[in-house]
């Protein structure tokens, strides 16, 4: 008897006796042959794998330089689902959701990625040496630019010099109204986004109540729903 048909011989011998046994033994056996085939499996596809999750990582990256913060997390979501212990990844999921709340989180990723748009918006939207009411008209420039990350920055700095500046609070509302309505990100930071608008409108309506724009901005934040 030669050696495959041998092979072949004790192959068939132990699948009748599989069968025979109990249903809780065949029942183990085959999955403790599923999960030795599933390791192999995963074995011999691990350099696949690792080449596709660097490449929704480098996708990742390019949506979240884009501001498209939605789509950066998927990208990186998919990287981990296909390498379960990459850590760049990971990092870069909770990095996409932590810079759609504030922008100043990505101050590193945009030195690493070298994007100098990204360095000089940033490096615009916080001059120290302008006063409250420039810093006011340069975060309008930002919003009607569609920079309204940026636009917080400079908005916040006039009313933390000038807390009595009405279109320092009014800005800042706009501002954070804008970038609730229009970011793609976690439904929970656009929340917070547009709390703080609606905060800022108050206090500006506090300090001057017949001004009609502040109305106007409170009822259309009032009208926002996330």
């Amino acid at each position: 008897m030669n050696t495959r048909v041998l092979i072949k011989k004790l192959y068939l011998d132990r699948l009748v006796k599989i069968k025979k046994a109990p249903i809780w033994y065949q029942t183990a056996v085959y999955l403790l042959i599923f999960l030795i085939g599933l390791s192999f499996l995963s074995l011999l596809t691990k350099p696949i794998r690792h080449a596709w999750a660097a490449n929704y990582i480098s996708a990742g990256d390019k949506y979240l330089l884009e501001a498209k913060y939605n789509w950066a997390e998927l990208s990186y979501a998919k990287a981990s689902l296909l390498e379960p212990s990459n850590k760049v990844a990971k990092s870069q999921k909770k990095l996409a959701v932590e810079g759609s709340g504030d922008i100043s989180k990505l101050l590193d990723f945009f030195k690493r990625e070298k994007a100098t748009a990204s360095l000089q918006l940033y490096s615009e939207s916080t001059v120290t040496d302008k006063k409250y009411y420039d810093l006011t008209i340069l975060s309008q420039s930002l919003i009607g630019r569609g920079q309204y990350q940026y636009a917080i920055i400079p908005a916040e700095r006039s009313v933390a010099l000038n807390d009595t500046y009405r279109d320092g609070w009014l800005y800042l509302g706009i501002a954070n109204l804008r970038a609730a309505t229009n970011l793609k990100t976690d439904k929970n930071v656009l929340k917070n986004y547009l709390a703080e608008a609606k905060k800022a409108f108050d206090r500006a309506a506090l300090l001057d109540p017949v001004y009609q724009p502040i109305k106007d901005y409170q009822g259309e934040a009032e009208k926002v729903k996330i």
